[in-house]
Parts: C-alpha cells; sequence; structure tokens
C-alpha cells in the first residue's frame, strides 16, 4: 500500500490492479486516501490491493492531461479541442488547441503564460472586490447587472487564419509564486477610472466592471475559436480547464452556430485530470461523462419514515425549501440532484431565503432544474438539449412570459443557467416527482454553505440542513424519499 500527498482542489482515485474503480475530489472529504481506503473495504478490496493515484501530472503534460479528460469523456470520433485555463505551472502555458482524431489527441497550438485568460478573469474577480478566482461565479452573476460595457481594447486577439497574436493590451509575467498583470491603462479603462483598487463592496460600478470584465474575456475566447474554426476541420469542440465554468461564455458559444456539437466535462476544473491521467498514463478505456460518484451511503437511521412524492411536491409548492441527498456526489462545482437545495421558483421571497441559508450575498442570482420536456417552454431555445445544458455549464434566457412568473431563477438580464432533466437511473425520483405533480422547473442551488465544499456525506448534509429549521432535509434511494419524523 501506498499514499501520496493529497492535492488541494485536486483528485484522488482509488487504484486497483492498474485501474482507477473511485474517484474524490480532495476538498470534499477530510482525508481522501482514508475515504477511499473505506470505500475499498466496504466492496471488500484488500488493503494491500489498493494504490492511490493522484490528480496531479507531470506539469509539462498538463493541458494535454485536460485535453484527454474532456476528450474521452465526449463520446466524439473527431474534435477539436480547447483547452484554457491559468496555467500549467509558473512560466508554462495557459491555453492549447489540440486536434483529436479517433483515439489520438495532437497539439495544434499553445499560448504562454503571458495570454492567460484564467489569470486575466481572476484579477477581474478582485477588482470587483470579489475575492479570489474560487468567486468567478460572483463576476458571473454581476455580469448581468448591467447592460453596459466600458470602451477598452482587447485583452488579446489572435489572427483567424495563422493563430498569431495581432493584438495585446497586457500580458502576464512570473512573480514568485504568484503571476503579475502588466498593463495597467487597460486595467484603468476596465475599472473606468486610473484607481485600479478593488471595490470594497458590491455596487452599480462593480457591476460595470464585472460586465467589462465578461466582454473582454469572451472577445478573446471568440478570436481563439475563430482561429480553430478556420484551421481544424472537425465541427465538434470540445472545451475544457477551469475558464469552461464561463456558462455565460458558453451559452453565446452554442448560440454562435459555429459548431454541430459541443461538449463540456462537469470536472473541467484540474480535479477532473485524474480522468485525464486515466487514459494517458493508465490506458484505461472512457466512454462516457463522469457524472456521480460510485460510492454511495447508507440512509441514516433518523431518516426511516417515508414521504410519498406528492406530499413533497404540496410542502415545495407551498415554499418548503428542500435538502434533496441522494445517491453518490456530483463530480465537479454544480449540483446536479444529488446533493442540491430544490425550492419553488415562482415564490419572490425563495431567492432571498435560500441565499441567506448558503450565507451568500442578496443580489446573487439562482439556477434551476427543468424537465426536459419543458425545457424550450421557459427558455427561449429550439428545443435541442446540448451535453452543457445538462450539467448546468450554460446560461440561456427566460422566455418573455415567464419572466416575472419565475423571479427566484431569473437574472437581471432575463438569463438564467439551467440543468435540463431527463428520465434516467440517476434521477429517475425527482423527475417523476417534478413530471406527475406539476413541478417543471424547481430552484436547484448546490448544498453547502459559502465556501464549503458541496456536502459529500449524510452527515455533511444533516449538519448543513440543520442550521436552519425551514430547510427540510431528504434522503432519496430505490425511488422511496425519506424524511425524519416531522
Amino acid at each position: 500500500m501506498s499514499s501520496i500527498p493529497e492535492i488541494y482542489k485536486g483528485s484522488n482515485g482509488l487504484l486497483v490492479n492498474g485501474k482507477v474503480l473511485f474517484i474524490i475530489e480532495t476538498k470534499k472529504v477530510p482525508s481522501a486516501s482514508d475515504w477511499l481506503f473505506q470505500a475499498a473495504k466496504s466492496y471488500g478490496i484488500g488493503m494491500d490491493e489498493c494504490h492511490i493515484l493522484a490528480n496531479n501530472p507531470d506539469p509539462s503534460l498538463h493541458h494535454l492531461c485536460h485535453a484527454y479528460a474532456a476528450y474521452f469523456q465526449s463520446g466524439f470520433r473527431d474534435a477539436s479541442v480547447l483547452v484554457i485555463d491559468g496555467m500549467n505551472e509558473v512560466g508554462g502555458i495557459s491555453i492549447g488547441i489540440y486536434r483529436a482524431t479517433g483515439d489520438t489527441i495532437e497539439e495544434v497550438r499553445a499560448y504562454p503564460m503571458a495570454y492567460s485568460l484564467g489569470s486575466f478573469y481572476a484579477n477581474g474577480v478582485a477588482l470587483c472586490g470579489f475575492g479570489n478566482v474560487d468567486y468567478a461565479g460572483k463576476l458571473m452573476g454581476a455580469s448581468s447587472y448591467s447592460e453596459t460595457v466600458r470602451d477598452c481594447p482587447p485583452f488579446f486577439l489572435v489572427d483567424p487564419h495563422t493563430g498569431d497574436v495581432i493584438e495585446c493590451n497586457g500580458y502576464f509575467e512570473p512573480g514568485g509564486e504568484r503571476v503579475n498583470f502588466v498593463g495597467e491603462e487597460l486595467l484603468g479603462k476596465i475599472m473606468g477610472s486610473p484607481d485600479i483598487w478593488p471595490r470594497k463592496s458590491f455596487d452599480f460600478r462593480s457591476a460595470i466592471t464585472a460586465a467589462t470584465v465578461q466582454h473582454l474575456f469572451e472577445q478573446s475566447v471568440f478570436s481563439l475559436l475563430e482561429y480553430i474554426h478556420n484551421a481544424l476541420p472537425s465541427r465538434n469542440l470540445v472545451l475544457t480547464g477551469g475558464c469552461a465554468l464561463n456558462c455565460v461564455c458558453n451559452g453565446k458559444i452554442m448560440r454562435s452556430g459555429m459548431w454541430d456539437d459541443l461538449f463540456i466535462p462537469n470536472m473541467c476544473e484540474d480535479q477532473g485530470n485524474i480522468i485525464g491521467r486515466m487514459v494517458m498514463e493508465l490506458g484505461q478505456k472512457v466512454t462516457k461523462p463522469f457524472l456521480y460518484n460510485k460510492v454511495t451511503y447508507d440512509v441514516p437511521k433518523e431518516f426511516c419514515h417515508p414521504i410519498s412524492k406528492e406530499q413533497l411536491a404540496d410542502r415545495i409548492r407551498n415554499g418548503q425549501i428542500v435538502s434533496w441527498f441522494e445517491g453518490g456526489s456530483e463530480y465537479g462545482p454544480r449540483a446536479l440532484c444529488h446533493r442540491s437545495i430544490l425550492a419553488n421558483p415562482t415564490l419572490r421571497r425563495t431567492a432571498n431565503r435560500v441565499n441567506e441559508i448558503k450565507c451568500r450575498e442578496y443580489w446573487r442570482p439562482l439556477a434551476p432544474v427543468v424537465l426536459d420536456t419543458h425545457f424550450s417552454t421557459f427558455f427561449d431555445v429550439d428545443g435541442r438539449i446540448w451535453y452543457p445544458h445538462k450539467v448546468m455549464l450554460a446560461t440561456e434566457y427566460i422566455r418573455d412570459k415567464w419572466q416575472r412568473k419565475l423571479p427566484a431563477v431569473c437574472a437581471p438580464d432575463n438569463s438564467s443557467r439551467p440543468q435540463v432533466l431527463t428520465d434516467n437511473s440517476y434521477n429517475h425520483t425527482l423527475y417523476t416527482l417534478m413530471r406527475d405533480y406539476d413541478l417543471p422547473i424547481l430552484v436547484n442551488t448546490s448544498m453547502n454553505g459559502a465556501g464549503e465544499p458541496i456536502c459529500e456525506t449524510p452527515e455533511d448534509a444533516i449538519r448543513f440542513s440543520s442550521r436552519n429549521d425551514d430547510v427540510m432535509l431528504v434522503f432519496v434511494k430505490d425511488d422511496v424519499i425519506y424524511a425524519a419524523n416531522q
């Protein structure tokens, strides 16, 4: 038996006979190695058979690992792959473009840390007063509050035919273990003032700054996409790296008409690189997306009272906020209805109360889960469900007639980030509850407080839900919903 240090924000996997059986994101449990060994024990696997595999590859392979992890989950037989994050290491690359065909991936172009879109966005998060890049979601949410963007030159643009950088108004350079942005003139224009110190709280100026940063980010991304579209033959796009979590940009990519299909893995950040290692180094075959952990939990004894779907639906309709715990936890940062807070989106008070429960700012938008049969009813879409819709990785616009009727999930620009729910083995219980009891759309946000990982264990869920008397925790197993004695 061997162990290696656990990497913050990474993943560890249980390696048995050359194959990874289980994966856990290290931030979700106090000790990922111990959790994996206990999982092995529960499945009858001897400790001497187990090893721990970490997600961190050789730094020079970081972006290629992202590409392997995403492409082999996509199911595509060919694709253009774009990897965008911060950097693989100080002084390394920050953007990689790859051609994928069959079982091979080859690098087409790489861009150095100087053009790091991940670091650029992180700077924008700080300028808005939101903290570090872990709070990038705040910037995306804040950008919906402003239709105005400041008149700024682009961060960088590339030639649509050669991919060479043709305009750049700022760049990053190493500064010890950090990177520093060189381009105070651009920062001043983004802020609308020579004063480029971060805001201390959210206000109208922060909203304009957020919208401007989002616009400049998208401008550079679409410049790269235009080059890829011209240079590579495939019309399947695989997008990954931490910047692939930018749901606002992702929605615009799908609506652009440039691509026949788009795949973004729900674990597109660095913790997903363990899947790349499984393919690259171990030759382990990956044929479908990683959505939910295989390791499940028993229903706690105190939650032994079955409650019917009809009863629970009536409670939700009347304003009950529900913590929903089912099966294995989701991979990645999005709540996909296994560790979710569910609520009625038609009630105006829902947004304020859920944000209070999660210790989030009052102004932050919430997202919904919507039945596949009603997706085009509520959203201004043609009915097609792209993969990013299934894993909450793209924003769409709510139709005019529903904007005032769904106050809890409608952002100021009338956008929202839906999870489109299909009837499958992972979500059958919730799907039938929503379908059979006329709740086709619900608030869906992750079961965690601000700065906390999404709940992993029943103990985590009980601890979280017990903080608030008005939250009802339920456990779901074998299509039965269990609650504590009410």
